[in-house]
């Protein structure tokens, strides 16, 4: 059985398609900031829930189909690290879990403190910068993997390509 050619999605093809992402989750907030009329702290956390729930719901079904509005515009496609299908919705919450957990961690020890009225310890501060630092360091392991996957795509068994030959896929 012949190995499929695969062309890897490179860190930058992948940077703009998060830019893109991004933007399209900018110009939410500021809709959504502007129809609520957003001025006190209360507003600011409902939006931002929002755009969670938003986020949980996009990308999973997205990246199970054929990718997010920035991979489609990139041209590169979220598959099964092994098959090479569509990765399934489950395999996509994970992907999302794993690539937001490190920034809910931080924003909920930050977040939680100023709703209670406390200042966060040496040891919440602590937990924040190596949540900081695992997201940050995420998208570095394409730079040291042959398939170029970052953190999360090793965890959720995907990858990220550029192109495949489609007969070598239906062969494999």
């Amino acid at each position: 059985m012949e190995q499929p050619s695969l062309q890897y999605a490179n860190f930058f093809q992948r940077a703009a398609a998060r830019i893109i992402d991004l933007l399209l989750f900018s110009l939410l907030y500021w809709i959504l900031s502007n129809v609520m009329k957003l001025e006190d702290h209360q507003n600011s956390i409902i939006s931002v829930l929002l755009l969670l729930v938003f986020w949980l719901l996009y990308y999973p079904i997205f990246e199970s189909m054929k990718g997010t509005l920035g991979k489609i515009i990139m041209e590169i496609y979220p598959v099964n690290d092994v098959s090479l299908n569509p990765q399934s919705v489950g395999r996509a919450y994970k992907k999302a879990f794993l690539q937001l957990a490190p920034l809910l961690i931080s924003s909920a020890i930050f977040g939680l403190g100023d709703i209670l009225g406390y200042q966060p310890n040496y040891s919440a501060k602590f937990i924040t910068l190596i949540s900081i630092l695992f997201y940050l360091a995420d998208p570095l392991f394409m730079f040291f993997t042959v398939k170029k996957q970052t953190l999360h795509d090793i965890l959720s068994e995907t990858i990220v390509i550029k192109s495949v030959s489609q007969e070598n896929i239906s062969n494999n």
